[in-house]
């Protein structure tokens, strides 16, 4: 007799409701990322929330750069990470300013991958720059916030299509801004 699946891990977290409401969730995760890729310059190649069977079981969307990041570019680094939280956290929440303690718990509500990356990366990044502010989160809530627009066209594009490129992405900017 096969083993019972352990769920024990998962105890506490906050589950997103259903598929509907868990591709909207993905889809504002990644049009947060693409959205500040976008207003940051970092060489968008797409969002994507059509992963193929082989990936869905680690990933249920990608943001996808062309380039690698700079060590120079640490902050635009960890903007680009944060976005993608700071979108799905202000979409489900309506919270227009979380603070970083609400972001770290949004990401550990939706998947322990997201909130390890995030700190792996906040830990890194002030290894190699000592010089980040404090207030990187609270600079990527306002930058997300400033972009809401553009936030939301993309993820709807998402929602519609399953996938936009960073041209797509360039110009709903321009028609909105």
């Amino acid at each position: 007799m096969a083993d019972k699946p352990e769920f024990s891990h998962l105890k506490g977290h906050v589950l997103i409701s259903g598929p509907t409401e868990q591709k909207r969730y993905v889809a504002f995760h990644e049009a947060g990322h693409a959205t500040i890729a976008c207003v940051l310059e970092l060489s968008l190649e797409y969002a994507t929330i059509n992963i193929p069977a082989l990936y869905a079981l680690r990933l249920e969307g990608l943001t996808k750069l062309s380039g690698e990041f700079d060590c120079d570019d640490s902050q635009k680094k960890l903007k680009f990470y944060l976005a993608g939280v700071t979108a799905a956290h202000r979409m489900r929440t309506g919270k227009l300013n979380p603070d970083g303690i609400e972001l770290l718990e949004e990401a550990s509500q939706t998947g322990a991958r997201d909130l390890q990356m995030m700190e792996d990366e906040i830990t890194l990044c002030k290894m190699v720059n000592e010089d980040l502010p404090d207030n990187i989160v609270e600079q990527t809530v306002h930058l997300v916030n400033m972009y809401w627009l553009l936030v939301e066209k993309v993820a709807a594009r998402l929602l519609e299509v399953g996938t936009i490129t960073g041209d797509e992405v360039q110009q709903l900017r321009s028609e909105l801004f």
